[in-house]
């Protein structure tokens, strides 16, 4: 790793089998460790190369820290060896902060340079989504012009009993089937309307 490159999150082994400073037989100890380069998290299984007095761990693991030490060379660090043996390091602990905090904001930055690159396509997905919103909260209101106050009355009491998770149950009848056709198959199979994921209230 050097001074410029920034910590990476590895998903594939062959992202750090294929770099120039890792060595796949080398040990990291808490006395050789100097840094780490970044975190990995795989789908295939890796052996740690964490140093115990008897050799290397060799445990196999998806999760951990890919380490430097002082001879420049590049290891494995299973997430178990991480806390059983580096938690209590303060270097160990500084570094794993560190490398958390870069690939944070490294994954923010890419985020937003989506966003910018692709903005017409978001401005249309948003427009969209404000278009469908308006007509739930019309379709909402058709709904209630067409229910007796005693309904709306039980509904609103309902609402209330919920603390804002509006889950609202209706007679399988011939309202029920008027209402679906209202809603045009806003309600699910099993009559139950959830108006509020889609941010719609009944007042």
């Amino acid at each position: 790793m050097t001074k410029l490159e920034l910590p990476k999150l590895f998903k594939h082994y062959h992202e750090i089998e294929g770099r120039d400073g890792f060595n796949p037989s080398c040990g990291v100890t808490l006395d050789n460790f100097q840094s780490l380069i970044g975190e990995y998290h795989f789908s295939e299984e890796v052996r740690c190369q964490v140093r115990k007095s008897d050799g290397n761990c060799g445990n196999n693991h998806l999760h951990g820290w890919l380490g430097l030490t002082k001879e420049g060379k590049e290891g494995l660090i299973g997430w178990l060896c991480a806390v059983k043996y580096f938690n209590a390091d303060k270097t160990f602990a500084i570094e794993r902060n560190r490398v958390r905090k870069e690939i944070s904001i490294s994954s923010s930055l890419a985020s937003l340079n989506n966003l910018l690159t692709n903005r017409d396509v978001f401005e249309q997905t948003i427009e969209t989504q404000m278009s469908r919103i308006r007509f739930l909260r019309d379709s909402v209101k058709s709904l209630e012009s067409r229910l007796l106050p005693s309904v709306i009355k039980t509904v609103s009491d309902m609402e209330k009993l919920e603390t804002g998770q509006y889950i609202f149950k209706f007679n399988m009848s011939k309202l029920m089937k008027k209402v679906r056709r209202i809603l045009n198959g806003l309600i699910n199979e099993s009559g139950i309307f959830r108006a509020h994921q889609y941010g719609c209230t009944l007042t």
